[in-house]
């Protein structure tokens, strides 16, 4: 689990649920018409379970994250609009929204979204031994900077008339 307080660890959002490779084969069967043929499990964060899947015939990798308990409904569905808002007015690099669930009343009782994978390396792990960032050049750092800098830039001249979350509008 993500670095975090003990009393979420006890009690946060995901504590006691879990997805198996079965429920997977079938989320990916019918919502996407898929066959699993790898699933493992990631680490899981504090607000989600996260599972890595790849399919029959298909060069795409993919992350299925299963939402945990809190925010309903809106956690989700603020996520996917920002992916496609990202997708949509900016060049940042991210996964692709496949499909997802912001109801929970489903066979699964879990929201979920299921989006590409996008492979690189963490800068900073949560225990800090495997840290990349203190090991890489003052240039290297340098241009990480200037990367998210850029990334930034491209958020500021998207436009909005609220300072809220990101909601879905079904019109």
């Amino acid at each position: 689990m993500a670095s975090c307080p003990i009393e979420l660890e006890r009690n946060g959002p995901t504590v006691g649920m879990s997805f198996t490779g079965e429920q997977a084969e079938k989320l990916f069967q019918r919502y996407l018409n898929k066959k699993v043929n790898w699933f493992e499990s990631g680490e899981c964060g504090l607000n989600n379970l996260l599972f890595f899947v790849e399919c029959e015939n298909d060069q795409d990798k993919y992350v299925l994250k299963i939402c945990g308990r809190s925010w309903k409904k809106i956690k989700t569905e603020s996520e996917v609009a920002a992916m496609n808002i990202v997708h949509k007015y900016t060049q940042i690099p991210l996964p692709k929204l496949v499909a997802y669930s912001s109801d929970n009343n489903n066979e699964f009782g879990v929201e979920w979204i299921i989006m590409t994978r996008c492979f690189g390396k963490s800068l900073r792990s949560s225990s800090k031994t495997n840290d990349i960032w203190p090991n890489l050049s003052i240039d290297q750092q340098k241009s990480i900077i200037n990367q998210l800098v850029e990334y930034i830039s491209q958020f500021i001249v998207i436009k909005h008339k609220n300072i809220d979350f990101i909601q879905i509008i079904d019109k």
